[in-house]
């Protein structure tokens, strides 16, 4: 039964930090500035009535810049490790180590014993636990440090989240505060002199009891290396995966099972 606990939370995690979203956290759609007024107040401003500070304002403009890095680099690959701590229920802690490469718009990601490719024919994910092979149609995959909310001032200031920063030795944190936020009571992120992320801590509140703390999830992702303009070419092959011979689709891996996605 832990097995499955531990699972689930591995899945979450994904969900959570991948895919770039809280569970419960209100998208919020803006209207573009217009052209002849892309200064950092107007990208930035909160809405009518809502007020941040203008060092708030430039600070979650040095925190989107950090997290949105990686939107123009095609080649690069990360190494690291995720880590959920919950403080209701020590048996659904977890530490795994992950392993993101990218060339272009194919994609690697591995978490624990589950990978992820996303290849221009299809989407593979393996169970190596399961022993079975997931096949979809093509998607993204999205890299680890991918910003986990809408980090335009309208959203953050609405969301009642207090902006801060500190920097020492070279080594900066920007913080996101808010202690009675249904989902998310905080949200860090650790970067280098260069703009390098280092590290991201997130405080998630239980959805059902929001109001007591001692049922939080700690989630923190630690980066150990980045390589940038490198690649594992050998883990974007599909044939490490799956082989199609005269139309037959079987796996790479001894004793693996294919499951195809069934398209509603």
């Amino acid at each position: 039964m832990k097995k499955i606990h531990k699972k689930i939370i591995i899945v979450g995690l994904v969900t959570v930090v991948a895919a770039g979203a809280f569970a419960g956290v209100r998208k919020w759609v803006s209207t573009p500035a217009k052209e002849e007024d892309l200064s950092l107040e107007a990208l930035f401003a909160p809405p009518d009535g809502v007020k941040l500070s203008k060092e708030e304002i430039a600070i979650l403009a040095d925190m989107s810049k950090v997290l949105h890095q990686l939107d123009t680099l095609n080649v690069y690959t990360i190494t690291g490790s995720y880590s959920v701590k919950d403080l209701a229920d020590s048996s659904n802690n977890m530490q795994a180590d992950f392993y993101y490469t990218r060339q272009d718009s194919v994609a690697y990601y591995r978490i624990g014993q589950q990978e992820m490719i996303a290849l221009s024919e299809c989407f593979i994910t393996v169970d190596h636990e399961a022993k079975k092979i997931f096949l979809a149609p093509h998607k993204a995959v999205n890299p680890p440090v991918s910003a986990p909310m809408d980090l335009e001032n309208k959203f953050i200031a609405r969301e009642s989240y207090h902006v801060s920063r500190t920097d020492k030795d070279g080594v900066s944190k920007i913080t996101l505060f808010n202690d009675r936020h249904v989902s998310c009571r905080e949200y860090n992120v650790t970067f280098d002199s260069t703009g390098m992320i280092r590290q991201t801590d997130m405080r998630m509140t239980d959805p059902f009891r929001a109001t007591d703390q001692t049922k939080d999830k700690l989630v923190v992702m630690k980066i150990n290396s980045w390589q940038l303009g490198s690649a594992r070419k050998s883990l974007l092959q599909m044939d490490k995966y799956i082989h199609v011979i005269n139309g037959v689709l079987t796996a790479a891996l001894d004793n693996y099972e294919i499951i195809r996605y069934q398209q509603q």
